[in-house]
């Protein structure tokens, strides 16, 4: 994330799926994510700006967002659902605008809110900066 908000000049398209909501009705697992694969997060709208807000507050503004495919329908009836029923859909479509100027907030996040990750946080910082 961090690599693509800083090469991010002022607007771009930000794709995150929305998965089967009757899968997790019914106490399983929506199918696009699976605990041993790679791929393992869903988002909503809200939580998907939320997730970019908290880290960078003010950096980007949502403009606009639109769902697509409406599972199991077919085209002719998942296109109207997804305009219709954007957070419904099987996948969402958020278009955010850059607001100000990005200097390594997601990768300082983690850090600052000492949560536990295995992504690459930058440079381990040397013995005597740890102690300052």
């Amino acid at each position: 994330m961090d690599h693509r908000v800083e090469q991010q000049r002022r607007e771009g398209f930000l794709a995150a799926a929305l998965h089967n909501r009757l899968l997790l009705l019914c106490g399983r697992q929506p199918s696009p994510l699976r605990n041993w694969s790679a791929h393992v997060r869903g988002y909503t709208r809200h939580d998907l700006v939320e997730i970019i807000q908290r880290p960078f507050p003010g950096g980007f503004e949502l403009t606009d967002w639109a769902g697509s495919n409406f599972y199991p329908f077919p085209g002719i009836l998942a296109r109207p659902l997804a305009t219709v029923f954007p957070g419904l859909a099987w996948s969402v479509f958020v278009r955010l605008r850059k607001c100000a100027p990005y200097s390594g907030q997601f990768l300082h996040w983690p850090i600052d809110q000492q949560l536990e990750t295995n992504f690459f946080l930058g440079p381990k910082p040397s013995t005597s900066e740890v102690q300052a």
